[in-house]
Protein backbone atom coordinates (compact mmCIF):
# COMPACT_ATOMS: atom_id res chain seq x y z
CA UNK A 1 0.00 0.00 0.00
CA UNK A 2 1.76 3.33 -0.93
CA UNK A 3 1.54 5.90 1.93
CA UNK A 4 0.67 9.56 1.60
CA UNK A 5 3.48 12.12 1.57
CA UNK A 6 3.81 14.00 4.58
CA UNK A 7 6.45 16.08 5.78
CA UNK A 8 6.54 18.36 9.07
CA UNK A 9 8.28 21.84 8.61
CA UNK A 10 11.43 22.68 10.78
CA UNK A 11 12.37 25.68 8.76
CA UNK A 12 11.89 28.53 5.89
CA UNK A 13 13.73 29.92 4.04
CA UNK A 14 12.76 33.17 1.50
CA UNK A 15 15.67 33.21 -0.83
CA UNK A 16 14.62 34.21 -4.32
CA UNK A 17 11.46 32.40 -3.40
CA UNK A 18 10.44 29.95 -0.85
CA UNK A 19 11.93 26.92 0.47
CA UNK A 20 10.93 24.61 3.31
CA UNK A 21 13.07 21.88 5.29
CA UNK A 22 12.44 19.36 6.87
CA UNK A 23 12.52 15.28 6.94
CA UNK A 24 10.09 13.48 5.86
CA UNK A 25 7.41 11.38 7.26
CA UNK A 26 5.42 9.39 5.03
CA UNK A 27 5.57 8.45 1.18
CA UNK A 28 7.48 10.13 -1.59
CA UNK A 29 7.41 13.27 -3.18
CA UNK A 30 8.27 14.17 -6.60
CA UNK A 31 9.37 17.86 -8.71
CA UNK A 32 5.99 19.16 -10.11
CA UNK A 33 3.73 17.51 -7.15
CA UNK A 34 0.58 19.00 -6.25
CA UNK A 35 1.27 19.74 -2.54
CA UNK A 36 -1.04 21.33 0.47
CA UNK A 37 0.17 23.48 3.19
CA UNK A 38 -1.66 22.77 6.76
CA UNK A 39 -1.16 24.33 9.96
CA UNK A 40 -2.36 27.22 12.27
CA UNK A 41 -5.93 27.12 10.89
CA UNK A 42 -4.93 27.37 6.99
CA UNK A 43 -4.74 25.55 4.41
CA UNK A 44 -2.81 26.39 1.20
CA UNK A 45 -2.46 24.57 -1.83
CA UNK A 46 1.09 24.93 -3.42
CA UNK A 47 3.44 22.98 -6.02
CA UNK A 48 7.11 21.80 -5.17
CA UNK A 49 9.43 23.33 -8.05
CA UNK A 50 12.33 21.91 -6.78
CA UNK A 51 14.02 19.15 -4.22
CA UNK A 52 17.41 19.89 -2.42
CA UNK A 53 18.61 16.62 -0.25
CA UNK A 54 20.73 16.86 2.30
CA UNK A 55 23.75 14.93 2.94
CA UNK A 56 23.22 12.11 5.47
CA UNK A 57 26.48 12.87 7.29
CA UNK A 58 27.05 16.26 8.23
CA UNK A 59 23.80 17.66 6.70
CA UNK A 60 25.67 20.95 5.16
CA UNK A 61 25.73 19.38 1.61
CA UNK A 62 22.23 19.76 -0.72
CA UNK A 63 22.40 17.51 -4.13
CA UNK A 64 19.39 18.20 -6.29
CA UNK A 65 17.01 15.26 -6.64
CA UNK A 66 13.87 14.57 -8.84
CA UNK A 67 12.43 12.42 -5.91
CA UNK A 68 12.45 12.30 -2.27
CA UNK A 69 11.94 9.25 -0.08
CA UNK A 70 10.53 8.86 3.49
CA UNK A 71 13.38 9.39 6.20
CA UNK A 72 15.09 12.00 3.52
CA UNK A 73 16.20 15.29 5.26
CA UNK A 74 14.88 17.68 2.21
CA UNK A 75 14.81 21.14 1.39
CA UNK A 76 12.00 21.71 -1.04
CA UNK A 77 11.02 25.20 -3.64
CA UNK A 78 7.69 25.93 -3.35
CA UNK A 79 6.23 28.24 -6.14
CA UNK A 80 3.37 30.49 -3.93
CA UNK A 81 3.56 31.64 -0.11
CA UNK A 82 5.43 33.89 2.64
CA UNK A 83 6.64 34.55 5.43
CA UNK A 84 2.87 34.99 6.89
CA UNK A 85 1.42 31.93 5.13
CA UNK A 86 4.46 29.08 5.92
CA UNK A 87 5.76 28.43 9.29
CA UNK A 88 7.72 26.35 11.25
CA UNK A 89 5.14 23.21 12.84
CA UNK A 90 3.12 23.38 9.66
CA UNK A 91 2.94 20.17 7.58
CA UNK A 92 3.48 19.54 3.87
CA UNK A 93 1.12 16.85 2.47
CA UNK A 94 0.10 15.58 -1.13
CA UNK A 95 -2.76 17.24 -2.67
CA UNK A 96 -5.95 14.90 -2.80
Amino acid sequence: MKQNFVMLIDDVFYQYGIFVVGKIQSGAIKVFDKLVVVGHNTEMQNLCISIKKYDSEDRTELISVKEALAGDYVRIGLIEGSKFQIRKGMKLIHQQ
